[in-house]
């Protein structure tokens, strides 16, 4: 199970820094084109300079022309409010893409420091726990090593058990001699005079009988003797066997006198380390979450501001054509209105190009976000 869970560890690390690097390179990406559509935006305001030139020049014009240019008065009060929409409405964008670029930039802050205490913590941590893996292989060893001497210690402990049993069997034998002597001599003190039938009276035969219950009791001291040795002997090799297999079972542990170099107090503080880090992930994670869902409401609003800008150069359009044809209309004396109004056409076709780029950065960096927040969804779930 350990062997498992670390090797779950690894596949884990692996696809944090993974995703921790790819995620690097999307908020990069994401900063890239915030920076592009900030210039994009600023470059706006030259636009509105333009404008308010046009405007002024249409009116200089206008009043040299004198009647003949009577139709275009209108003409540049309304380059005049389309210059005004057009700075309010950029002026709105840029808020939005200045308030845009500092999430992004304390995100990407973020992944970069994550990425790069990941950089200098998993490979070590990976090898700690690859080394850790290997540590198992020869513990494995030595348990097989260990089972097949702790089977021959069993059974020299069962040996030992069963010199130990027939070594109280010989003790009991020994106290059924006594007990068989001390009866035999009970019946010579009572039966002195050979009352009874059993055991003569005449001396000589008790000197027989006692011969005989003395050669009992030394039989029966040499057994008991035997049988003390025996039981000395069995205690001391049931000892020693079982002293042995507790110091291969703290070998095994890795234990030293002091257990401070155990195998699995080294992983304890291996996977300590590797909970740590991973708990500083989650944190990550979770502050990147929120700077996405901060960034989509960012988005929405820069897309609104940009539809805004966009509606003001159908205007500038509009008012190109418009002025073209009045300048077609008046003739020669009219070259002068054309080539403003054929400025402001190049002005509403710049202002096109650049509005399609602000959204082409807008739905990169939708993406980009999008992609990142999937992300952290998914590792929040698999954790």
């Amino acid at each position: 199970r350990a062997s498992h869970a670390l090797t779950c560890i690894i596949d884990r690390l692996t696809k944090i820094k993974a995703r921790a690097e790819a995620g690097n390179g999307l908020l990069g990406g994401m900063l890239h084109e915030a920076g592009q559509a900030k210039q994009t935006l600023s470059a706006f305001r030259g636009t509105v300079t333009i404008l308010t030139t046009i405007g002024v020049l249409t009116q200089i014009e206008t009043a040299r022309l004198g009647a003949a240019g009577a139709d275009f008065g209108p003409l540049a009060d309304d380059v005049k409010s389309v210059s005004g929409s057009v700075q309010e409405r950029v002026e709105n964008a840029l808020h939005t893409a200045s308030q845009l670029i500092p999430p992004i930039e304390t995100a990407l802050d973020s992944a970069t420091a994550l990425a790069q205490r990941q950089a200098n913590d998993l490979p070590e941590m990976i090898s700690g726990v690859l080394a850790h893996l290997a540590s198992f292989g020869d513990i494995q060893k030595r348990v097989h090593d260990m089972s097949v001497r702790m089977r021959s210690t069993s059974g020299a402990i069962s040996d030992a058990f069963k010199k130990l049993i027939v070594s109280l069997q010989f003790q009991d034998i020994t106290r059924q001699q006594v007990e068989h002597v001390i009866e035999v001599l009970r019946r010579v003190w009572s039966d002195s005079e050979g009352q009874g039938g059993r055991v003569a009276a005449n001396p000589r035969e008790r000197v027989t009988v006692l011969a005989l219950q003395s050669s009992q009791l030394a039989d029966a001291g040499d057994k008991f003797a035997a049988s003390v040795a025996l039981i000395e002997q069995s205690l001391d090799d049931i000892a020693a066997h079982v002293l042995e297999m507790a110091e291969e079972s703290r070998t095994l542990s890795g234990f030293s006198e002091a257990e401070k170099n155990s195998f699995f107090l080294q992983m304890e503080q291996a996977c300590s380390a590797i909970l740590t880090n991973l708990g500083h992930c989650a944190n990550a994670e979770t502050t990147n979450e929120a700077t996405h869902a901060g960034l989509a409401e960012n988005f929405g609003q820069m897309r609104g501001a940009i539809d805004k800008i966009q509606a003001v150069e159908i205007q500038m359009e509009r008012l190109a054509l418009n002025a073209s044809v009045r300048a077609a209309h008046i003739g020669g004396s009219g070259d002068a209105l054309g080539v403003l109004a054929g400025t402001m056409q190049q002005l509403a076709s710049e202002c096109g190009r650049r509005s399609e780029s602000l959204m082409q950065s807008l739905d990169s960096m939708s993406q980009a976000s999008a992609t990142l927040s999937v992300r952290c969804t998914s590792s929040k779930s698999s954790r």
